[in-house]
């Protein structure tokens, strides 16, 4: 029978069931970057009766196979699988409802009665899904980007999903999209793909419970003959043609591919895709170069003729982040739905779908009341029966959670941050392979971005101009320029401005102290590239021990940058370290007789053998950015930005992390690891390098003094008598703040 005449116990004008209702105001809305309604089930049990029949019975129906009673069952049952069903003005898609009601997936048990986990019963077994809120509101979005159910006339879209951990999304998507199109979507071809195989399993293994169940216990079963491996099968037969004598492949033609893009797989995938899933995209190396090679079988030109859907797990961020973060904040140049990103603090722009920590935060929290001066003791879930999410005491709950490991391990916090995100920010953190801070990095960025009047409208940008009068570096407002604070960096073509976060301190007559401040240069020669690097120079008081300017950016061509360097030097009476792998700023400075803005080779780095390389002629100058130097480097940012900050009391937690102003250096921070290219972290090694060696020459200064005081003869004559001084006593009194020693 034709399901789609067919139709018997549609319940959609049945108004006198009250199946959800609005949130009411104090509430605030996590879903309002949607068209849907915010809504607070009542009754979501409506959804799910034929699977709570099943968990209660073994069966769907006791009708006789073959009956007109068991076909009439059936034919209702696809009827909304392929339509989605309503009750009392609230509508699951098609997928919701199969995937409420015939899916298997791995999870606690749930009681038939009530819909809720059953109290006590914590070991997952295979079993029917519950209902959860933030499913239903996923499945409404995927349903209109695939121009599916009322929404057939809507151009097709993909989706792109960063989640925190634990929120059964695998399983959607196992089994309200594979699973589903393989049953529900004749001929269709759907890829599951991930870097490595180890990646897509566990959504392969639920693929697998929800199809063997329907083959087992529905009328929906398919047929597995020519192709049938665990990674690749097809809903096909082989059968004899009778006029013919020819075995020919029949069936529903429906098929599912597990592939590893780094096995190479597109050698066997070549033609139209109904679904292509990117699955672990954080650990998925290369993911822009997949999505654009593979783009051409789920589109023809401008058109979508099938559904790209790419997600990933915060917590597991590794070489894959930079490109799934980049198409997650810019999801429609990819042909993906953008959403106005309401989740980042302070965010401008849109980003793509999020499911964050607050959703089914499985637990409950006890609240104490007084009633007529007796307590009263309430417990509130997290998630009730009816599958709510109740947001604003779950966060409660992770924010004492998050204070407590807040206390232990900075390694055990971060991890636990990026794995149970708020934000997307904190989910696109890279805790593994970084030795950065990265969660305090991003509380810095935040607290920035959050309070712009302070941080960032107080910022100078600068004209560094020479005064035809005096001949010296003078400063002027730009007003016109925008500076380079984004990365990843998209168009490496933007010339940038200087920010100055602090003017230079000069004396009474004007100077500005040599010494006190030093620079690094991250230079490049070439006046096109093919990259995205651009140069890049830090500027540092080391009597503050803060960063008082940066420029970023690559101007029309090089000499411009090593013009804007040179100004900057000299407005601060400054010496850089540059890294000497790129000759062409040496030649610059050389030309114009002013070599001595760049210093020679760091005395440290021969002193702890880190350095031996030839510093004759052009290599005088400058570090050689080797792996060792550049790992030195990186130890001593790390330090550099857990010690306490200038001008803070003994103990405090603020640190030098905590005063860095530059945003671009904070965004690089926030996503380094070694494998990509970080101009920012580059200058950042070269100048602490160079502070290091400061640090080392004014220790070795200091020592000498103190042997020469200690050495004098005047304390000769008091070491014995009355009035003696033993040498600790010397030395303690001469290595405290009571003898300056200049």
């Amino acid at each position: 029978m034709d399901s789609e005449s067919y139709h018997l116990k549609d319940e959609d004008n049945d108004m006198s069931i009250i199946v959800a209702k609005p949130w009411g105001e104090e509430f605030q809305n996590p879903i309002r970057n949607s068209n849907q309604d915010y809504l607070k089930f009542i009754n979501s049990a409506v959804f799910q009766e034929e699977g709570r029949h099943f968990l209660r019975h073994g069966y769907y129906t006791d009708a006789p196979y073959g009956s007109k009673d068991y076909n009439d069952y059936w034919d209702e049952q696809e009827y909304r699988v392929l339509n989605g069903y309503s009750v009392g003005g609230v509508r699951v898609t098609g997928r919701h409802y199969f995937y409420l009601n015939f899916c298997l997936i791995k999870a606690r048990p749930i009681d038939p009665n009530t819909g809720a986990e059953k109290v006590g019963e914590n070991r997952k077994i295979i079993t029917l899904p519950r209902f959860l809120d933030h499913n239903f509101y996923w499945f409404n979005e995927f349903e209109q980007c695939a121009a599916e159910g009322p929404y057939k006339q809507n151009i097709k879209q993909g989706m792109i999903i960063a989640k925190s951990r634990r929120k059964g999304f695998t399983y959607q998507v196992s089994s309200g999209v594979y699973a589903y199109n393989y049953n529900f979507v004749p001929a269709s071809t759907n890829i599951l793909a991930a870097y490595e195989k180890g990646h897509y399993k566990v959504t392969l293994d639920g693929i697998h419970f929800s199809i063997n169940h329907l083959n087992r216990i529905t009328d929906w079963g398919k047929k597995q003959g020519k192709l049938s491996k665990r990674d690749h099968f097809r809903a096909s037969f082989i059968m004899r043609d009778p006029a013919t004598g020819i075995d020919v492949e029949d069936g529903y033609m429906s098929e599912v591919q597990a592939v590893s893009f780094k096995d190479n797989p597109f050698k066997s995938i070549g033609e139209s895709i109904d679904v292509m899933g990117f699955e672990e995209a954080g650990k998925f190396e290369h993911l822009l170069t997949a999505y654009t090679i593979s783009e051409p079988t789920f589109r023809d030109g401008e058109i979508m003729t099938g559904i790209p859907l790419i997600w990933g797990t915060g917590g597991d961020m590794e070489r894959g982040t930079k490109d799934f973060a980049e198409m997650f904040y810019d999801p429609s140049s990819y042909g993906l739905k953008a959403y106005e990103n309401i989740y980042d603090e302070n965010a401008t722009g849109d980003c793509g779908w999020f499911i964050d920590d607050m959703w089914y935060y499985p637990g409950s929290r006890t609240i104490k009341h007084y009633i007529n001066g007796k307590e009263k003791q309430e417990v509130l879930p997290y998630v009730d029966k009816e599958g709510n999410s109740h947001r604003q005491i779950a966060e409660l709950s992770l924010d004492e959670k998050r204070e407590k490991r807040r206390r232990g391990s900075r390694a055990a916090y971060n991890k636990f941050i990026t794995q149970q995100p708020k934000t997307p920010s904190e989910a696109f953190l890279r805790v593994q392979g970084t030795m950065f801070d990265t969660v305090r990095a991003s509380a810095r960025l935040s607290h920035i971005l959050t309070n712009q009047s302070k941080f960032v409208d107080s910022i100078w940008l600068a004209d560094l101009i020479v005064d035809p009068l005096s001949q010296r570096i003078k400063f002027e407002y730009n007003t016109t320029g925008i500076p380079l604070r984004e990365y990843p960096i998209k168009d490496n073509k933007k010339p940038g401005v200087i920010e100055i976060y602090e003017q230079p301190i000069t004396n009474e007559a004007g100077e500005i102290q040599f010494g006190r401040y030093i620079a690094a240069i991250d230079p490049y020669d070439d006046d096109e590239s093919t990259t995205n690097s651009v140069g890049s120079i830090i500027v540092m008081d080391l009597l503050t021990d803060r960063i008082v300017c940066h420029y970023k950016g690559r101007p029309a061509t090089a000499d411009q940058f090593f013009e804007t360097c040179r100004r900057i030097l000299k407005y601060y009476n400054a010496t850089a370290n540059y890294e000497r792998n790129k000759k062409g700023i040496y030649g610059y400075l050389y030309n114009r007789a002013q070599l001595h803005l760049l210093i020679d080779e760091p005395e440290i780095l021969k002193d702890k053998g880190i350095s031996k390389a030839n510093t004759f002629g052009n290599n005088s100058k400058g570090t050689y950015g080797s792996t060792p130097v550049i790992l030195y480097g990186l130890q001593r940012a790390v330090e550099w930005m857990s010690a306490t900050a200038y001008g803070e009391e003994e103990g405090s937690e603020v640190t030098n992390l905590d005063k860095i102003r530059s945003i671009p250096l904070l965004k690089e921070i926030i996503g380094w690891n070694p494998q990509d290219n970080f101009d920012d972290i580059s200058s950042l090694i070269l100048l602490m390098i160079y502070r290091e060696d400061r640090l080392q020459f004014k220790r070795y200064v200091r020592d000498k003094k103190v042997e020469q005081i200690t050495g004098d003869p005047f304390f000769n004559r008091h070491i014995t008598g009355p009035s003696k001084y033993d040498s600790k006593t010397i030395m303690d009194f001469i290595k405290t703040d009571k003898l300056k020693i200049s």
